[in-house]
């Protein structure tokens, strides 16, 4: 299967607070809580995590009041225009290998203009490049996740995956990314926590 080509997988959710991720055998994600950022990073020059498609910088941004537990999460604070959250892995796509994403999600403050009223979601995506820093392309999207109605509520997003569905794309580095593709939102999302890693639980070949 080419990158071009996205497998599309449907996402699950686990809305039970304090759902302990065990899937994941070793995190590959750095700063999963957001805790080394402050302000409006991360903006399009931050590392481990940074940004795309902004409108401005800021657009998305730390938020040190309302992270799952005692430390930060981010928040993609303008309702009017998509963005995207970015980390490159260090890591390669191994033949065989099951992959797990885990992340924290509640919807933030609504919008202050009335004219805003497309519904909050976001995707995860996994893009891949065969040089680590190099140039991505999409392999796998898991589309159309919704955040809980009850603000502020967080709840779990977990999939887990198999390496066949990126076959296309075996020994090339990953690229997490956490979009809102959706512009006009009605409401701020945020999103904490993450974390990505080979799984222990089996999927379909």
């Amino acid at each position: 299967m080419k990158r071009g080509i996205a497998a599309i997988i449907a996402g699950f959710f686990l809305a039970a607070a304090g759902t302990v991720q065990a899937g994941i055998t070793t995190d590959q994600v750095l700063d999963s809580g957001f805790d080394s950022i402050s302000g409006t990073e991360p903006n399009s020059d931050t590392t481990p995590w940074f940004t795309g498609g902004e409108a401005q910088a800021g657009s998305i941004q730390t938020e040190a009041l309302n992270g799952r537990g005692s430390g930060n999460a981010v928040k993609f604070q303008f309702t009017y225009d998509p963005a995207w959250l970015i980390q490159n892995l260090s890591n390669t796509v191994v033949a065989g290998k099951s992959y797990e994403i885990s992340l924290w999600h509640a919807l933030g403050d609504p919008a202050s203009n009335a004219a805003h009223t497309n519904e909050t979601t976001f995707e995860v995506a996994l893009y891949t490049s065969p040089a680590v820093d190099g140039t991505y392309a999409e392999a796998v999207v898991l589309s159309g996740i919704v955040p809980p109605s009850s603000y502020p509520d967080y709840v779990n997003y977990t999939n887990t995956f198999s390496a066949a569905s990126l076959i296309g794309v075996v020994g090339e580095y990953m690229q997490l990314r956490i979009i809102k593709s959706q512009a006009g939102v009605d409401h701020r999302l945020l999103v904490d926590d993450v974390s990505f890693g080979e799984s222990d639980v089996a999927t379909p070949a």
